[in-house]
């Protein structure tokens, strides 16, 4: 109870900071529309290093009271933002004001730190072993925005060697619900390098950046471009290319396979006129040394 009565304290605290920056605002953390929260973001960004996800602030600050607290470093950023300490100065500053006044010179001077341990205590028995949503949203490495115009497949393992399939939405997000322990996930999009990753469950959001596979664009690049420099076209591709290369041709759901091509016939569809590839869309890509080795790509 010390706890949830502490975190009631920090949501008013939290529109009371905001109403510095924003004093037209009048209401609640209910009341906060996306602009607000927006603008309560970059508030956070400026003053403490740190961001809330909407997704986050829906959940523990403008939707209803949660049985279990935040995470103790997001509470942390926000009694920071108020001006306290950390999350367990500013509950221990709530519970002494909070705290009958004792007419005695007997009291021990520590006496204040037993609401503070009480709650600190009563935050980690409420989030001891719960599980809690993985919020991932993907973003492009290199332009640091969301990855939406290909779904991200992410295959999640669990501890005990169990297995999940789940694909990005259109905002690039994915949302693995009810995580209670350390997953590893696989991830594979459509021109974007394959990574592997371990992750801890936690309400806020995840920010995985995916690095994009340059050769893969390259290729679906020439099938779409314009593109009269034939001979440079031809010396890229033989670079980007191992000798050995194997590519497959797949049907337009890129499923069934349906022809299979060396590099050297590869390279001359995609470059001569007349047998040339348009619209090619990679589905795979395998790398050794630097070079593609495997490519798994359809015609639309």
């Amino acid at each position: 109870m010390l706890a949830r009565e502490a975190f009631a304290h920090l949501k008013q605290d939290l529109v009371r900071q905001y109403q510095t920056a924003y004093p037209h605002f009048q209401g609640t953390l209910a009341d906060f529309r996306q602009q607000d929260i927006a603008q309560l973001q970059a508030l956070l960004m400026e003053k403490v290093q740190g961001r809330v996800s909407e997704k986050w602030f829906y959940t523990h600050l403008k939707g209803k009271p949660q049985d279990k607290l935040p995470r103790i470093d997001m509470l942390n950023l926000l009694a920071r933002f108020v001006g306290a300490d950390s999350w367990a100065a500013y509950a221990g500053q709530v519970a002494a004001k909070s705290k009958p006044s004792v007419h005695t010179s007997n009291w021990p001077r520590w006496w204040w730190l037993v609401p503070v341990l009480l709650i600190i205590l009563g935050w980690r028995w409420a989030m001891w072993e719960q599980p809690m949503d993985l919020y991932l949203q993907f973003v492009d490495a290199l332009r640091q925005v969301p990855i939406t115009e290909t779904n991200v497949q992410v295959q999640v393992v669990t501890p005990d060697q169990q297995t999940e399939l789940f694909f990005s939405n259109e905002q690039g997000q994915v949302i693995l619900p009810e995580v209670a322990d350390v997953v590893t996930i696989y991830t594979q999009a459509a021109y974007y390098l394959p990574d592997t990753l371990q992750l801890r469950p936690q309400t806020e959001e995840h920010l995985v950046a995916l690095q994009s596979d340059d050769y893969a664009l390259m290729i679906h690049y020439f099938s779409t471009a314009k593109v009269e420099d034939w001979k440079r076209r031809r010396e890229q591709l033989d670079q980007a290319f191992a000798d050995e290369a194997v590519i497959y041709q797949l049907d337009p759901q890129g499923q069934l396979g349906m022809d299979m091509l060396n590099k050297q016939e590869f390279i001359n569809k995609l470059t001569i006129p007349i047998n040339s590839l348009r619209n090619v869309k990679v589905w795979k890509t395998r790398y050794a040394a630097g070079q593609i080795v495997e490519l798994r790509f359809s015609v639309d």
